[in-house]
């Protein structure tokens, strides 16, 4: 086994036949290396059907031609400085010494030697590829917080187009994308937090959930805006907090609360951002995390209060908004969200936010106090749109 390649032990994963009457079933890897993991799957796809003369013609080629048009970009570039560069006066020396005639013979002839060199050393790489066709891995889920850092990828036939395989309508639907042949669907838990990655069973409940629910984007990885938002999605899962800052951010919290008391509102945005700030990052990896978690949620609501104070009515829309985010259930969020609502004069979507705040059991004379608000709110606003509608069409 090569100790530079990472060990897998025993673990399930998925096959998804292309034949849609073929029911998915789950194999078990033995546990050994990870390379021999791949080496697996890569026979399958290499005995699953193999390409033809004119099929690997047609791959050879296309391979070819985009290699081809990839260079051109760079030698047109090339070409093009390269000609600013040169003077008038060393174009007519050169001509003068070699001759016209013999200059543009020379040229042609190198630049004949070229490409055929070029289009030698392209084909040769083309075969090479076209030999050690193996896989694609298509990634479906992205190991997160919240699915407890477990990814999902499908293991296609790389040449599953030119194989002209047909269509996995099963594991299209799962990757959002078109997938030829035969795939493998294999989770692994990645937590970058702790530097520690390895695969885990993928069970045919996992493959159920995902074909039911597929993944609302496409992880397109050619894609460079939505890679480069999975990239920071990825750096913020690797925070780590330390121990000195979780301790400030449960003070900050703390003094938060204190000036709130003293109606000093805006000290207290200061103090209840500087706690959000510092329990920003990866609080379940501290003995005391479900306290941190509480403490960030409790610091959104209090300063969207705090700035419902200073009628900042849009900021403090912004902090309810992420203290539900964290915690779908707290009630005062959505209280919050619907205080803010409701002085924005979104009075619809203040209605909908106290509906969420009475199922999650909010205080019942608050959620009475503002629903009777937002009723006057909305009559009075729509008095004054009439008014001001009369006026214009009298």
């Amino acid at each position: 086994m090569d100790p530079n390649q990472p060990s897998a032990s025993s673990f399930q994963y998925l096959l998804i036949p292309a034949d849609a009457t073929k029911a998915v079933s789950s194999t078990t890897f033995a546990g050994e290396s990870d390379e021999q993991l791949r080496h697996t799957i890569t026979q399958y796809f290499r005995s699953q059907a193999s390409l033809s003369a004119g099929q690997r013609q047609e791959l050879k080629s296309n391979i070819v031609a985009r290699a081809t048009a990839n260079a051109e970009k760079h030698t047109v570039k090339k070409t093009e400085n390269e000609e600013l560069a040169t003077t008038d006066s060393n174009a007519s020396a050169a001509v003068a010494l070699q001759g016209p005639s013999s200059a543009a013979a020379e040229d042609d002839t190198t630049a004949a030697a070229a490409a055929e060199q070029q289009a030698s050393r392209m084909t040769s790489l083309a075969e090479d590829f076209v030999d050690q066709t193996s896989f694609e891995i298509v990634p479906v889920v992205m190991p997160t917080r919240k699915n407890r850092f477990i990814g999902t990828s499908l293991y296609i036939d790389d040449a599953g187009r030119f194989k002209e395989l047909p269509v996995n309508t099963r594991a299209s639907t799962v990757a959002q994308r078109d997938i030829r042949g035969d795939a493998f669907m294999l989770s692994n838990y990645d937590d970058p937090a702790v530097d520690e990655w390895k695969r885990v069973d993928t069970t045919p409940e996992t493959y159920e959930e995902l074909y039911k629910n597929p993944p609302q984007s496409q992880l397109d990885t050619s894609n460079q805006a939505a890679m480069s938002a999975a990239t920071i999605h990825r750096e913020n899962d690797a925070k780590r907090i330390s121990v000195e800052d979780a301790a400030k951010g449960l003070e900050a919290k703390a003094d938060g609360n204190k000036f709130f008391v003293g109606g000093d509102f805006k000290a207290g945005v200061q103090a209840y951002t500087h706690a959000i700030e510092l329990l920003d990052g990866r609080r379940d990896l501290h003995a005391n995390a479900a306290e941190l978690e509480q403490t960030l949620v409790t610091s959104y609501v209090n300063r969207s209060l705090c700035q419902a104070k200073l009628n900042l009515w849009s900021e403090s829309l912004l902090s309810a908004r992420a203290a539900v985010e964290l915690d779908p259930s707290n009630a005062k969020g959505y209280f919050r969200i619907a205080s803010a609502r409701a002085a924005l004069k979104e009075f619809h979507e203040a209605s909908l936010a106290l509906q969420a705040c009475e199922l999650r059991g909010g205080s019942a004379d608050d959620i009475a106090r503002l629903r009777a608000e937002i009723a006057e709110g909305s009559k009075q606003f729509q008095a004054k749109q009439k008014a001001t509608y009369s006026k214009m069409f009298a």
